[in-house]
């Protein structure tokens, strides 16, 4: 594959809900941890760059081999900060010392039974299919993606004739660099989607998100992509 690629993985240190979920160990291994092997095991090969503000996981990221070239500045570590900005602030400091990557891939570390195949098949679909100019992880979810998110209408045509219809799982967000600078979002209009199931869906934000991966863990479980979607990708089963 000829495009290059950059990981980007945003992980603040501050979290009301649950402080500290980012270096908790999950049945022996850190959401920082689980996230470095998913990547590993994606055989992307894409250079890894942390964004955070907290000195202990930009340590943890540095002994995995990531680049944690800066601690994020205040104004981009608060609850309201968004990951939009977080991502374009990385995207600055990371070409002040390379050339900016064809493809960036956000990965954030609170999916931990996010599958690898998920990551790879994200960065397959771009490169296969040149209409597309993102994919996104996503979810079967018998509720209308419109209760959910304001990009609702962006997602319309992947869930056009779909029952159920499909929403962000947060498991990565792939996408063309240029496109995400020109039109400032993850999610442009030619989208595309890698499909997981619940166990590879699941987004650790509370304890009780905790708990559900804690038992899950335990089994040694991981998620599955069941399918993909596309602009001209009509829906399919892995």
């Amino acid at each position: 594959m000829s495009d290059t690629g950059l990981f980007i993985v945003p992980a603040r240190g501050g979290s009301k809900r649950l402080p500290g979920k980012h270096m908790i160990p999950l049945n022996g291994a850190s959401l920082i941890e689980r996230t470095a092997r998913c990547l590993t095991e994606s055989a992307l090969g894409f250079p890894v760059l942390l964004t955070t503000d907290a000195p202990d996981i930009r340590s943890a990221g540095e002994a995995l081999g990531w680049n944690a070239p800066f601690l994020r500045p205040a104004e981009l570590a608060s609850d309201s900060a968004s990951t939009l900005d977080t991502i374009l602030h990385a995207l600055d400091v990371y070409e002040t010392g390379a050339a900016a990557p064809d493809v960036t891939v956000v990965i954030q570390a609170t999916s931990p039974f996010r599958p690898a195949k998920a990551v790879a098949d994200a960065i397959r679909l771009l490169h296969e299919d040149s209409t597309l100019d993102a994919v996104v992880g996503m979810r079967r979810n018998t509720v209308p993606a419109a209760y959910h998110y304001p990009e609702a209408a962006k997602l319309a045509a992947l869930n056009t004739g779909l029952e159920p219809v499909l929403v962000p799982n947060g498991t990565v967000y792939a996408i063309r660099t240029e496109v995400l600078r020109r039109d400032g979002t993850l999610f442009p209009e030619r989208l595309g989607a890698v499909i997981t199931d619940w166990v590879g869906s699941i987004d650790i934000d509370t304890p009780n998100d905790w708990n559900i991966a804690e038992a899950l863990a335990a089994k040694d479980l991981t998620g599955q992509v069941i399918g993909w979607a596309g602009t001209e990708l009509p829906w399919s089963k892995a």
